[in-house]
C-alpha cells in the first residue's frame, strides 16, 4: 500500500467513525518514514491533530506494557514474582502490608488505588494535593489501600 493510499484510508475511517483525532507515525529501523495527523486535537478550539499531538491512551498502555514485561520475563531478565522494588527502588515509598510483585501489578491485584480520578478528555485533572498536579504519580496520597491478593493458579 502506498503512503497516499494509507492516508486516504485513514482519512475515510476518521470521517466515517467516531474517531475525533488520530496521530500516526511509521517507524523503520530508527527513523520516522511517515507521519500524519488526522481530525482534531481539540474540538473546542478546532485545533487539528498533528504527528506531535499527545493523545490519552488510558487502558491501551496495558497491552504494550504487559507484552514488554512478559518478553523480559521469557528472556530471563525479569521475574514475575520478584518484588517491584527489585526493579524500581522508588516504589518502596508505597507502603503495602505485603510486598508487591511484578505479577501483582500486571494482574491489577496489588491493592493500590488509582491516585487520581482520570476522565476522558482531561489529561491532568485538578487535584486537592499540590504534589499531584500534572500526570498521576505513585507518590500521591490514596484514599484506600488493600493488601495484594495471593496468586491464583498458573
Amino acid at each position: 500500500m502506498s503512503w497516499e493510499a494509507l492516508e486516504a484510508y485513514i482519512q475515510e475511517k476518521t470521517r466515517s467513525s467516531s474517531v475525533l483525532g488520530l496521530s500516526v507515525s511509521v517507524i523503520k529501523g530508527d527513523r520516522v518514514v511517515w507521519e500524519r495527523g488526522f481530525g482534531f486535537a481539540d474540538l473546542a478550539t478546532s485545533n487539528p491533530a498533528t504527528p506531535q499531538t499527545s493523545h490519552l491512551w488510558f487502558s491501551m498502555t496495558k497491552i504494550a506494557t504487559a507484552t514488554a514485561v512478559l518478553r523480559l520475563a521469557e528472556g530471563g531478565n525479569l521475574g514475575l514474582d520478584d518484588p517491584v522494588t527489585d526493579y524500581f527502588a522508588d516504589f518502596s515509598i508505597v507502603s503495602q502490608p505485603v510486598q508487591v510483585s511484578v505479577r501483582h501489578l500486571l494482574s491489577h491485584s496489588s491493592g493500590l488505588a488509582n491516585p487520581l480520578p482520570i476522565r476522558a478528555g482531561t489529561p491532568h485533572p485538578p487535584s486537592p494535593f499540590p504534589a499531584c498536579a500534572g500526570p498521576p504519580r505513585h507518590t500521591c496520597p490514596t484514599s484506600r489501600r488493600a493488601p495484594p491478593r495471593a496468586r491464583r493458579g498458573p
